[in-house]
C-alpha cells in the first residue's frame, strides 16, 4: 500500500492498465498454445480417420482384385486377360500408393503392405497360369486354392486389424475430444477469474488509497476552514500529496494573516464589526472596550439595537435595512464594481453610563448575509460642528442688519433722494448692487445649511408638476442662458410630486445655472424627465468636460475649488441644493464616466412611491417587529 501510494496519479493509472493488459496478454499466448496442441491432437484423428476409411478401401480393392482374378476366363485370348490383370495390379498399387502418404508408421498400414505384396504375387502367378495353353476350369479352382492360403491370412491379418482400429477409434476418439474441450474451459475459466481478481485486487487498493487520502484532505480542509491545526502532510509524489501540500502551505499563509489581522483589529482605532441579518454582533475588535466601554466578548451574539436609545431603534433598524436594499440594488445593477459604503449615524449608549454619536460605514454582503461595519465616533466633531452652527447663524444674523441697511441707502441714493448722481458713479452703484445680492445669497445660503443641518428648515409640500417647476426656473434663467448663447431644450414629460415649492425651485435654479455655466456657447442644455422604481429623475444633459471622479465630490463641498466650474469657488449653490434635495427625500448624482460626458441628475420620490414607502413600512414582518421590539428593551 505505501508503494502504491508513493506513486503518481499517472504511473497509478499505467499500473491500473498494464497490469491487466501484460496478464491478458500472457494467458493469450498459453491459450494460443493449448489451442494449436488440440488442433495438432484434432487433425491426428482426422488423419487416422482419413487412414482408416483408406484402408478400409484398400481392403475392398483387394477383395474385388481375388474376385477379379478368380472369375477371369480360362480359355480366351491370353493377351486380353493380361490386359485386365494389369489393370487390377495398377488399381491395387494406386491405392496402396496413396495409403502410405497418409501414414507410414502404422502397423495397420503395414499389414497393407503386406496384403498388396500377397496380392500381387497372386497376380503374378495367375499370369504365368493364364499364359500356358488348354488350361480347364478345374485347373482354375485347384490352382486358386492353393494360392489363397497366404493370401487369406494376410488379409484375415489386415481385417482383423482394421476392426481393432475402428474399435479402439470409436471407443477413444469422444473422450480425447471431451478432454480437450474440458482443458479448454479450465484454462478460459481460470484466464477469466483470474484477470476479474487482478483487476478487481487493482481497483481496490487504488479505490481505498485514494478514499483514506481524499478523506485526510476533507478532514484538512474543515480543519482549515474552522481554523484548526491539520493533521500531518500525506507521503507520496501523487497530485492528493501536492494537493495536501498546498493545504498546508495555505494554512500557514493564514495563520500569519490571523494573527497579522488580530493585531491590526486589536490596535485599530476605529471600531471594526461583522453584523449578521438579525443586527447581531458575530467580530467585534477590542476598539469597543475603548469606544463603547464593552468588553468585546459581551457584545458578541448582541443585537446593535440593545446599545441604541430606544426612541432611536425603529430608524436605525431603517437605516440598515435601507443600506442592504442600496447595496443589493447596486450589486445587480453593476456586480463588477465596488459599490460605496453606506453612512449611519445613530447614538451609542456607552458602557460607562454616557452616550455618544457615532458614524457607521456599513457595507452589506449578500453572499455572506452580513454587514461589515467601520464605526468612528464622531461626537466632538458633531460637537464642533454644532458651535460651527450657531457661530454661522449668528454672524449670517448679525450680516443681514447690515447688509440690508445698505440696501435701503443704494436705493435711496439711486432714487436721487441724496441728490443728483455723479456721472460715472451710477456704473459703481449697479457694480456694489451686485456684489451686495451676491453676499445677501451667502448670507440665505449660510441660513439655509444651518437650518437643514439642523432639522429646523421645515418643508411647507405641495403637489407639484415637475414641468411647471422647471418652467419656472427656465423662465427665470432664460437671461443668464441668452448671455452665455445657451439654449435650454425640454422637458418633455410630466410627473406629480409633493415638495416645497421656493425651496425645490431655488435647488433646481442652482442645478440648471451650474449646466448653464459649464455647457460651450453656441450648445444646448436639454432636461429630460424619467419616471422608474417609484423615482422621478431631472437630467441635465449638457456638453460640457466629462467632470473626473476626483472632482464630483467637490462640487457639493461648501467653498471648494473645482476644475468642474473653471477653476472657480462653487460656492454654496450646490450644497445648499444637495441639503433641500434630501431633505425632500431625494438624491443627486452624477452620471457618466470620466472618459464619457457627465451630467448631473436630481432623484426625487413621487407621490406613489411616498405612499407605497409608508404602505411598505406598515406591513413589515411581524416576526421581525417582534425580535426588535424585545431587542430594544433588553438592558444594555
Amino acid at each position: 500500500m505505501n508503494l502504491f501510494s508513493s506513486l503518481t496519479a499517472g504511473q497509478k493509472g499505467l499500473v491500473l492498465v498494464l497490469l491487466p493488459i501484460t496478464y491478458e496478454i500472457v494467458s493469450i499466448t498459453g491459450l494460443a498454445f493449448l489451442l494449436d496442441k488440440n488442433e495438432q491432437q484434432l487433425h491426428k484423428l482426422d488423419s487416422e480417420r482419413a487412414t482408416l476409411f483408406k484402408l478400409e478401401q484398400i481392403g475392398s480393392t483387394g477383395a474385388n482384385a481375388i474376385l477379379q482374378i478368380g472369375s477371369l476366363p480360362v480359355s480366351t485370348d491370353a493377351r486380353l486377360t493380361e490386359r485386365r490383370l494389369e489393370n487390377i495390379k495398377r488399381r491395387l498399387t494406386d491405392n496402396f500408393s496413396e495409403s502410405r502418404l497418409a501414414s507410414n508408421q502404422s502397423e495397420v498400414v503395414l499389414q497393407a503392405e503386406i496384403l498388396k505384396n500377397e496380392i500381387l504375387r497372386l497376380i503374378d502367378r495367375a499370369e504365368l497360369f493364364y499364359r500356358k495353353p488348354d488350361r480347364k476350369e478345374s485347373d482354375k479352382f485347384n490352382f486358386l486354392r492353393n494360392q489363397a492360403f497366404a493370401t487369406g491370412i494376410a488379409f484375415e491379418n489386415f481385417s482383423k486389424s482394421i476392426v481393432d482400429m475402428e474399435r479402439s477409434t470409436k471407443e477413444n476418439e469422444p473422450a480425447q475430444i471431451a478432454a480437450m474441450r474440458s482443458e479448454l474451459l479450465l484454462a478460459l475459466t481460470a484466464i477469466s477469474i483470474t484477470c476479474c481478481s487482478l483487476t478487481l485486487a487493482l481497483m481496490y487498493f487504488f479505490s481505498a488509497d485514494t478514499a483514506k487520502r481524499l478523506k485526510a484532505i476533507q478532514t484538512n480542509i474543515q480543519s482549515l476552514a474552522s481554523g484548526q491545526v491539520l493533521h500531518p502532510p500525506l507521503a507520496g509524489r501523487d497530485e492528493i500529496a501536492d494537493l495536501d501540500s498546498l493545504l498546508h502551505t495555505v494554512s500557514m499563509v493564514l495563520a500569519i494573516s490571523r494573527k497579522q489581522q488580530s493585531i491590526i483589529l486589536d490596535n485599530a482605532v476605529e471600531l471594526l464589526c461583522t453584523v449578521d441579518e438579525k443586527l447581531k454582533f458575530t467580530v467585534i475588535n477590542h476598539a469597543a472596550e475603548r469606544l463603547w466601554h464593552y468588553q468585546a466578548d459581551d457584545l458578541l451574539g448582541r443585537s446593535v439595537l440593545t446599545i441604541v436609545p430606544p426612541a432611536l431603534v425603529p430608524n436605525t433598524s431603517a437605516a440598515f435595512k435601507a443600506a442592504r436594499r442600496h447595496q443589493a440594488l447596486a450589486e445587480i445593477e453593476q456586480p463588477k464594481t465596488f459599490s460605496r459604503p453606506e453612512i449611519i449615524e445613530t447614538t451609542i449608549l456607552c458602557g460607562n453610563g454616557r452616550s455618544g454619536i457615532f458614524r457607521w460605514s456599513v457595507s452589506w454582503s449578500s453572499s455572506r448575509k452580513s454587514y461589515t461595519c467601520v464605526v468612528r465616533d464622531i461626537s466632538a466633531s458633531k460637537s464642533a460642528e454644532r458651535l460651527k452652527s450657531r457661530f454661522i447663524a449668528m454672524v449670517s444674523h448679525d450680516l443681514r442688519m447690515p447688509l440690508c441697511s445698505l440696501g435701503v441707502s443704494l436705493e435711496t441714493i439711486e432714487a436721487g433722494k441724496r441728490g443728483e448722481i455723479p456721472k460715472g458713479i451710477a456704473s459703481k452703484l449697479l457694480t456694489v448692487e451686485e456684489k451686495l445680492a451676491q453676499l445677501n445669497k451667502v448670507v440665505d445660503g449660510l441660513l439655509e445649511l444651518e437650518k437643514m443641518g439642523a432639522g429646523r428648515g421645515d418643508l411647507r409640500k405641495e403637489t407639484l408638476h415637475t414641468y411647471n417647476v422647471i418652467s419656472l426656473v427656465k423662465e427665470n434663467l432664460q437671461p443668464l442662458a441668452l448671455q452665455k448663447k445657451v439654449t435650454i431644450v425640454g422637458p418633455d414629460d410630466d410627473c406629480f410630486i409633493e415638495a416645497d415649492q421656493s425651496r425645490l425651485t431655488g435647488a433646481i435654479a442652482s442645478i440648471l445655472e451650474f449646466s448653464i455655466n459649464r455647457a460651450p456657447s453656441g450648445t444646448s442644455v436639454k432636461i429630460e424627465t424619467t419616471v422608474n422604481d417609484g423615482l422621478v429623475k431631472l437630467h441635465f444633459n449638457d456638453s460640457g468636460q466629462p467632470i473626473a471622479a476626483t472632482e464630483r465630490n467637490l462640487l457639493f463641498e461648501r467653498y471648494a475649488t473645482s476644475s468642474a466650474m473653471g477653476g472657480m469657488q462653487a460656492g454654496l449653490a450646490l450644497p445648499v441644493a444637495q441639503a433641500i434635495i434630501k431633505a425632500h427625500g431625494g438624491h443627486i448624482e452624477i452620471i457618466g464616466n470620466s472618459n464619457e460626458s457627465t451630467s448631473l441628475c436630481i432623484a426625487l420620490p413621487t407621490i406613489d412611491s411616498s405612499k407605497d414607502s409608508v404602505h411598505t413600512e406598515e406591513m413589515l414582518d411581524e416576526t421581525e417587529l417582534w425580535e426588535e421590539s424585545e431587542v430594544a428593551h433588553e438592558s444594555p
